[in-house]
């Protein structure tokens, strides 16, 4: 009762995600004021004592009670649950055998994260935290559940044991620990950025600023970096998964971070020593993220392309075609679209990586292309660098048969977006490093496994009137 009571609180009177009139919002506004003075310490013990009493025998209800105190993170102050007591007792939750209590656990500190507050005060939360020292081990944890999740998802869809709501509970899981790695690194880049601009203002200004101040600074410039390194490998290596749920709440914190390198170069400055190792992971994660999902990208009855319209072989397609209702081709038809969407945020993001490091990004595309057309194993007859000199086997190779169309669409779509914005020399005809690319997709393209496949033609195609023009 007591939890429940706490929840209608803040979702009748509290909330302002919920749209109120001036009145009403003032009367929030002072309920939080009262809360603050006279009862919300009292409340956080709560909290703390009914999930320590029932996170064993009643994981369900100590999950419960987690999330309506993470409603009332935001405005409470940070020292009721960021604290010797709390903190712990979190750390041990995310690690417990109620998937609903891990997540409870994890939605929490996101919470505590998330808080707004001065920079130095939030990079001295985080060190206090301790949860930085947990991150690779997050990220580990994370590429291992999204394998599982995947074998997990193959098995329901082929009819095995694991039911659908047990696939989608795990998803649900993996993107709250996606959420929160993201969110943390997100929030010390943020507070990094301020304190740089402070000690940068210290540097222009020329005043007479108090020395401990200046000092103060720099020192969290300094942590904060510290931090924001640790943080950016976990991010970078839950990025490279290839799983949806984990890597898109992960895009906007590495976004984040490659327009802060730009911003660097711009500023005359040199790239921190693990930036460009950071970059190559950039490209890699890109490319598995970009791929289209394993049951769809294929044909509808109407000719057009997306996931969830049926299988491309002719043996089936028009049999399950014909089966579909209306509501599923609309739900394939969103499906679609949300598909799309993902893929231009992630070649964006392709493309600002590779204007910090365009002879990376051009050998990794020629990796992959070379992938393709080797029949996925790379460096088998192919290329070796990113000119283009060197040839790659004629024809689909025995390795070929079992590539998926999938793994030939993003080696050309990657070919395609590199193109955009690419320096002069590499598209300087005979001699440039993107031309020698598409002199090797035109002349060897007889050989792209799938090629015949809708998406993969598309693909080609697109990419030859790029470079024609």
């Amino acid at each position: 009762m007591f939890v429940r009571i706490m929840v209608a609180v803040d979702e009748d009177v509290i909330s302002l995600d919920i749209p109120r009139s001036a009145e009403e919002t003032k009367l929030s506004m002072h309920l939080k004021d009262s809360m603050r003075e006279q009862c919300i310490s009292e409340v956080a013990a709560a909290w703390y004592n009914l999930t320590q009493l029932y996170k064993s025998s009643r994981p369900e209800l100590a999950a419960f009670v987690l999330s309506s105190c993470a409603r009332y993170v935001h405005w409470m102050d940070i020292g009721l649950v960021a604290n010797d007591r709390f903190i712990p007792l979190l750390s041990e939750l995310m690690d417990s055998p109620s998937p609903s209590l891990r997540g409870a656990a994890t939605d929490m500190l996101t919470e505590v994260v998330s808080k707004r507050m001065e920079p130095t005060a939030k990079i001295n939360l985080v060190q206090e935290l301790k949860v930085v020292e947990s991150c690779e081990r997050l990220s580990s944890n994370l590429v291992a559940a999204a394998g599982a999740s995947k074998a997990a998802a193959g098995t329901a869809n082929s009819g095995g044991n694991s039911s659908s709501s047990t696939v989608n509970q795990d998803d649900e899981l993996l993107a709250k620990y996606a959420k929160l790695l993201a969110t943390l690194a997100g929030e010390v880049m943020d507070a990094l950025k301020r304190v740089e601009n402070v000690v940068i203002s210290f540097n222009v200004t020329g005043l007479g600023v108090d020395d401990d101040a200046s000092r103060e600074a720099t020192l969290a410039a300094q942590a904060a970096n510290s931090l924001l390194e640790s943080l950016t490998r976990a991010a970078l290596t839950a990025f490279c998964s290839g799983v949806d749920t984990i890597s898109m709440p992960l895009v906007p914190f590495i976004s984040a971070y490659v327009a802060r390198l730009r911003a660097l170069v711009k500023r005359g400055q040199a790239l921190p020593s693990g930036a460009q190792l950071h970059l190559q992971a950039v490209l890699e994660g890109v490319a598995a993220a970009a791929r289209y999902p394993e049951d769809g990208a294929n044909e509808a009855e109407d000719g057009s392309t997306g996931p969830g319209l049926g299988n491309n072989s002719s043996s089936t397609s028009s049999n399950s075609r014909a089966r579909l209702s209306d509501a599923e081709v609309l739900a394939a038809r969103e499906e679609q679209w949300e598909v799309e969407e993902r893929r231009k945020e992630l070649l964006v993001l392709l493309k600002n990586a590779a204007k910090l490091a365009f002879p990376e990004a051009l050998n990794f595309v020629a990796s992959k292309l070379q992938a393709a057309l080797s029949g996925g194993v790379s460096g088998a007859n192919g290329l070796t660098g990113f000119d283009g000199s060197s040839s790659v086997s004629k024809g689909p190779t025995a390795a070929s048969v079992g590539l998926r169309f999938q793994d030939t669409e993003v080696a050309v779509t990657l070919l395609y977006e590199l193109g955009e914005g690419a320096p002069e020399d590499a598209l300087k005809a005979g001699s440039g490093g993107l031309v020698q690319l598409v002199l090797l997709l035109v002349t060897q393209g007889q050989g792209l496994p799938a090629g015949q496949h809708r998406l993969v033609a598309l693909a080609v195609l697109e990419t030859c009137v790029r470079y024609c023009r």
